[in-house]
């Protein structure tokens, strides 16, 4: 049961301002107004958080990890409103505690909020709202200029996940040793998930993505039964290191490039209707924490078949007469999984990669050394290279064994290039998180592109 609210008289005053602030980042085009109104929130009434939490009755759950983040929450969100709960959330991804403050001021009155939440701030936003429920997706190295390397991320999680007490519970990818053995190093227990694959010839390339795997134990070489996702997999040392034994395990029947995939989780297959073995891990994550929230496997399997992406997770439009599919790619493991889709993909007119190095992305941007984009290759389809580092992408492109048939700093003219190589077949667009972001821009301001899924 929830606690009484604390009423706060500086609440009204801070959420008037915060709304005005949001309207005038909008009007004076400084952005959607997601983290603006929030900042003035926290910097008015500090406690906003916890107040706000309070209000909903059946609690708060965080999602946090390097990739997953936001289609792992949206999925859980869509099976928690299939049970018949008032959901709300942050599905634009505005994952940092200001980004979380707007969505509340924002939100419609809900029963319970499921929000994905930055690894750097998830023991913070946690302890703050008193979470009730906390889901780890995984640990990748990820923007190394922002966070440094994996075992800090990883550190990161295991205090979020210590600090929420043991009144919360914990949702875990057990497949990821990193993870694994940073939670057991906090003394932290919880509900361990994996995956395996019907086919292990399916794995998400056969690169590491440069990840580690090391033993968290003893530091020696893991040795791998089964793997799925760069270091993701049935792991194990000859310490005794390995996956939880009680973790409940997905099994991938079938994969459909960026289509879908088919999932057993005990006796009850699943359909779940975005590819790549990376959403088949976020499938499971959201079956498990459902499960953990009272949600029959019915009914979270009812929403999961009907769940649909947005926000750049293989989202589709038509743009010049030519139908696109968005697909965030951000770093190498990440990148591989998407890649491994798209190698299997039919009916591919073009494959546009666009990559920025905004501050959201990562300067650095040496990643795209490390993912395989040698599997673009055998698809025949030309290649195009834009983004601020177009031209670095197209040498990569070149090193992996095909040169791009265009390349341009200019987004809008790589699209349209795109569309008219492709011949009436699809277009896909990986592009990281900013590039991702002006290609909604660019497709919400042209009347002749439209969101399939918009709404």
């Amino acid at each position: 049961m929830k606690r009484a609210e604390t009423i706060d008289p500086r609440r009204g005053v801070a959420e008037a301002a915060a709304r005005v602030a949001g309207r005038a980042s909008r009007l004076l085009g400084r952005g959607a107004g997601s983290s603006l109104p929030g900042k003035v929130l926290l910097a008015l009434a500090p406690g906003y958080l916890n107040a706000a939490a309070q209000r909903l009755r059946s609690g708060v759950v965080l999602v946090s990890g390097t990739n997953g983040k936001t289609t792992t929450a949206s999925m859980l969100r869509a099976m928690l409103a299939e049970a018949g709960l008032r959901v709300m959330g942050n599905p634009s991804g505005a994952n940092l505690r200001q980004g979380i403050a707007t969505a509340l001021l924002d939100g419609p009155a809900a029963d319970i909020a499921v929000f994905e939440v930055d690894e750097a701030v998830a023991a913070d936003v946690g302890t703050r709202m008193e979470a009730r429920l906390l889901v780890l997706t995984n640990v990748f190295r990820d923007q190394l200029d922002r966070y440094g390397e994996t075992e800090t991320v990883a550190a990161l999680l295991a205090e979020a996940a210590r600090a929420l007490g043991p009144r919360a519970r914990v949702v875990y990818n057990g497949d990821d040793p990193l993870l694994t053995g940073a939670l057991a190093a906090a003394g932290v227990s919880g509900l361990p998930f994996g995956l395996r694959l019907a086919d292990p010839g399916a794995a998400a390339a056969a690169s590491v993505g440069g990840e580690p795997e090391v033993c968290p134990s003893c530091r020696r070489s893991l040795s791998y039964r089964h793997r799925t996702l760069a270091h993701l997999g049935d792991y194990g040392c000859s310490c005794g290191f390995a996956p939880p034994r009680d973790a409940v395990i997905g099994e991938v029947t079938s994969l459909d490039g960026l289509q879908g995939s088919h999932l057993r989780v005990g006796d009850r297959e699943h359909t779940v209707p975005v590819g790549g073995v990376h959403n088949a891990y976020n499938a499971v994550a959201a079956l498990v924490a459902a499960r953990e929230l009272g949600v029959e496997p019915e009914v979270a399997g009812a929403a999961l078949a009907r769940f649909r992406t947005r926000f750049g997770r293989a989202e589709t439009f038509r743009f010049r007469g030519a139908d696109m599919v968005l697909v965030l790619i951000k770093n190498p493991a990440g990148a591989d999984a998407v890649l491994s889709a798209c190698a299997t993909e039919r009916d591919v007119g073009a494959v546009v990669v666009a990559i920025n190095d905004g501050i959201a992305d990562g300067v650095d941007v040496s990643w795209i050394w490390d993912a395989a984009f040698e599997l673009l290759v055998p698809t025949g389809a030309p290649l195009i290279a834009t983004g601020r580092r177009a031209w670095e992408v197209a040498l990569r492109l070149k090193h992996a064994g095909r040169a791009p048939a265009h390349t341009s700093t200019d987004l809008a003219a790589a699209l349209e290039h795109a569309a008219s190589l492709s011949e009436s077949r699809k277009v896909l667009v990986l592009a990281n998180y900013t590039a991702m972001l002006e290609v909604r821009r660019l497709v919400a301001g042209s009347r002749r592109a439209v969101f399939a899924d918009a709404s």
